[in-house]
């Protein structure tokens, strides 16, 4: 019953995880950037490694491992709808974890004294294989059709903050940049700044007409539609999409592909960040277990085989 406990808590967590992920999935880059008060959603993270590194160091019936295993990465799925590629998921998500739960119960069983660093430490890293696995399944399958290089590489939202969070060494460039003018605007400026500084003025009328004539140029230019009413940042935007398009598209049916990979490597480079964090925890969880009276610990013999002269 006691190994049930522990299998029921795993996928208990593993549901939770997945509530969690998708939560911050459905987040934009900002809100996502901007994540700070909502950082307890990294404990379901936690609770998760903590679930399994303390079902593979107490529970020997493989099977009940196993089955527990499969249904926690079920559980995390849950949130989610459901498409037919999230079978891969499990199914490798699932194999994978469960070769973790084999390395560490073997550790365990071979070794003379509990560490933890050395019982369960050393085979994490499968398991953090496993779930970059799983939740790059997850993005895999949320692409959508349509979706394009440019709005995964460059948002617009987050091209927009970065021209913000740049807006003063812009300026230091081109003194009359204000990402809020309107494409009429910057223009206007421009070339009065430009005329003023030879010292000469022109009436409004000849001005408006410079600026129809230099916006019709840069219309020309870069193969846009521009009236004048445009916000030159939508028009810088337009501008990087148009040149990030047309380096992407013979390429356009590998950008799921390249996208989930390099999702799957980032959750894997940064999962050394649980790797060290969990290890108090998963401590914690173990010495908590054990004052409850849920396990005990026991010193026992055992006998050695050896080839001796």
């Amino acid at each position: 019953m006691k190994e049930y406990a522990l299998g029921a808590v795993l996928i208990i967590s593993g549901f939770l995880l997945g509530w969690a992920w998708n939560h911050v999935y459905s987040l934009d880059l900002p809100a996502i950037v901007n994540l700070t008060p909502n950082l307890w959603y990294l404990g379901f993270i936690l609770l998760y490694v903590v679930s399994f590194s303390i079902l593979a160091v107490l529970v020997r019936t493989w099977w009940v491992a196993l089955l527990a295993i499969i249904f926690s990465v079920v559980a995390v799925y849950l949130s989610f709808p459901f498409v037919n590629l999230l079978v891969w998921g499990i199914i490798g998500g699932g194999l994978l974890m469960f070769w973790s739960y084999y390395s560490i119960r073997t550790n365990y069983d071979s070794s003379a004294r509990i560490y933890l660093a050395r019982i369960v430490g050393k085979n994490l890293g499968t398991f953090f294989t496993a779930l970059a696995l799983i939740f790059s399944v997850l993005y895999f399958g949320g692409f959508k059709k349509e979706s394009d290089a440019v709005s995964l590489l460059i948002p617009e939202n987050v091209f927009i903050k970065f021209v913000q969070i740049f807006n003063g060494p812009l300026q230091s460039i081109l003194p009359d940049f204000r990402p809020s003018d309107t494409i009429d605007q910057f223009l206007e400026k421009s070339i009065r700044a430009q005329l003023e500084s030879q010292g000469l003025k022109v009436e409004q009328r000849v001005l408006d007409e410079a600026v129809r004539e230099q916006r019709s140029l840069y219309a020309k230019d870069f193969g846009l539609s521009i009236t004048g009413k445009e916000k030159i940042i939508d028009i810088m935007y337009a501008l990087a999409s148009s040149q990030i398009k047309k380096l992407t598209d013979p390429f356009k049916q590998y950008v799921p592909v390249i996208f989930s990979v390099g999702f799957f490597l980032s959750l894997r480079a940064l999962s050394f960040v649980f790797y060290y964090a969990s290890f108090p925890f998963i401590w914690s969880g173990l010495a908590l277990l054990e004052s409850a009276k849920f396990v005990k610990r026991e010193t026992i013999q055992v006998e050695k085989e050896m080839l001796v002269l």
